[in-house]
């Protein structure tokens, strides 16, 4: 996939947003399958208005937020009406479900249905599919706040750019202080070794179910050190690690960094 050319020096940010919205959609597709085709009708049965009330949030909050969600993520880089510029996409979220705080609502349903003694496959599934994607929540926030830290948002807004001489610090690596664009930047390959390594170890003791798939993305990263297919070995680590951000967080400054300097 090709980033528009006035996103190019965000692109990063761009195909994580769009591959989140990838699993929103598929989000969106899995509430309407536990709503219809599981045992969700048993909620309708509970007498206690207030428990039934706070279960019922669940699902409709959660289901709205994925369609939303995978909508708006969806069409960033490809509608010129809604997305004219950088800026337009950074305001389009404000005062979104990304920046609501909607942890209560999981935790006031489960609560509630322990209450009542209101025991539900469906409604457990739920639980995990909305906390999941609060985290997705957590990083197109995170997202967000990168765009507006880039030379294109601070151009559009009349802001004072950051010059080529300013770098960025690769901080999470040990005994690593390399700034891109600096002279030290040529010996970054090292350093991007000791950052794979030390996120294929988080992955690993994290005790992600199904975790291979993400460990050989990071590996294919480190074989791409250095390379052209960095790029690509970074965006299919991206698409892979969406339901982990928690594990990945401590990761992504670092990352992004080294993606600017490849």
């Amino acid at each position: 996939m090709l980033v528009r050319a006035d996103l190019r020096d965000v692109e990063d940010q761009i195909f994580r947003l769009i591959s989140i919205g990838q699993e929103f959609r598929e989000n969106d597709q899995s509430w309407s399958h536990l709503k219809n085709r599981e045992d969700w009708i048993q909620v309708y049965g509970v007498g206690d208005l207030e428990a039934r009330q706070a279960i019922e949030r669940v699902y409709e909050s959660g289901r709205d937020m994925a369609s939303f969600m995978a909508d708006a993520l969806a069409s960033v880089n490809n509608d010129f009406k809604m997305y004219p510029t950088l800026t337009s996409i950074v305001e389009r979220f404000q005062g979104s479900w990304v920046f609501e705080e909607l942890a209560f609502i999981p935790d006031t349903a489960e609560a509630e249905a322990t209450r009542v003694g209101f025991e539900n496959w469906a409604l457990s599934r739920m639980l995990l599919e909305f906390r999941a994607q609060l985290l997705l929540l957590d990083a197109v926030k995170q997202s967000l706040g990168l765009l507006t830290r880039s030379n294109t948002y601070k151009r559009e807004n009349g802001m004072q750019e950051d010059s080529n001489s300013v770098g960025v610090t690769i901080s999470h690596v040990a005994n690593s202080a390399i700034a891109i664009n600096s002279p030290a930047a040529n010996v970054s390959v090292r350093n991007a070794r000791t950052l794979f390594r030390e996120l294929e170890e988080a992955i690993q003791k994290s005790g992600i179910q199904g975790s291979e798939p993400l460990i050989v993305s990071v590996q294919e990263m480190a074989a791409q050190s250095g390379s052209t297919g960095l790029l690509n070995a970074y965006r299919t680590f991206m698409s892979l690690a969406a339901d982990h951000m928690q594990v990945i967080q401590p990761f992504l400054q670092p990352l992004a960094a080294l993606m600017a300097s490849s």
